[in-house]
């Protein structure tokens, strides 16, 4: 046995080595793993979870809700150096034989004021404007009488919002959250929707008319 020892001394010298080297080779990966999951796992548990809420503040005067709040919320860990940015869009459907043609209208002031809280969770903003939901109430109902269906064929508007949120979660790590309405997208569908909204060519609310929609209509002809 001494003298085969002998013989293979010079493998043990060269393997051994390796072995050792390739055994501290795993021990490092999975090292790293561990670290990796646990790094996940801690920005699991730093993640928010915002949702929007659209209130429609009812009158009883007039009998029917003259303004609509967006109201944002967190209900997950803390954040800080929260902000918001909303941005609304009348999307025109024009529906002829052959094709649907869609148009979009910027708009701005319909959610034009906001109020912030400090806190870290819970309700963090709320987002209105005087008379919002009052002022295309009535250019949606001045529209619904027009004759554009005879001219221009199946035609439809609604209203839309988008809302991106940026933070800061407890572990200094900063995020972003997109919403269209009150329904969480992805980056990339708020982004296709953004496209949308040319911000040189905004109508304000209160200066919003029927001709603004026939203006769109007409320069699809």
């Amino acid at each position: 046995m001494r003298v085969w020892l002998e013989k293979n001394k010079i493998y043990f010298d060269t393997f051994a080595p390796i072995s050792l080297s390739i055994a501290a080779l795993f021990v490092a990966i999975a090292s790293y793993k561990l670290a990796d999951q646990q790094l996940k796992l801690s920005s699991l548990n730093a993640k928010p979870n915002f949702y929007l809420k659209e209130i429609s503040l009812y009158d009883p005067v007039a009998k029917h809700a003259n303004e609509t709040e967006l109201r944002i919320y967190n209900s997950g860990e803390e954040i800080s150096n929260f902000n918001k940015n909303v941005n609304s869009i009348i999307i025109v459907e024009q529906y002829k034989e052959t094709e649907k043609i869609v148009s979009y209208i910027p708009i701005i002031g319909y959610y034009d004021v906001s109020f912030n809280s400090s806190d870290p969770t819970g309700e963090l903003s709320i987002v209105k404007g005087h008379n919002n939901n009052a002022k295309f109430f009535d250019v949606y109902v001045e529209f619904q009488n027009s004759k554009f269906n005879d001219k221009y064929g199946f035609v439809f508007i609604s209203l839309k919002h988008s809302t991106q949120i940026t933070y800061t979660n407890k572990l200094g790590e900063d995020g972003e959250s997109f919403f269209i309405d009150t329904s969480p997208v992805s980056s990339v569908e708020y982004q296709k929707f953004m496209s949308n909204y040319n911000a040189s060519d905004h109508i304000r609310l209160y200066d919003l008319s029927l001709s603004d929609i026939e203006n769109v209509l007409q320069s699809k002809i």
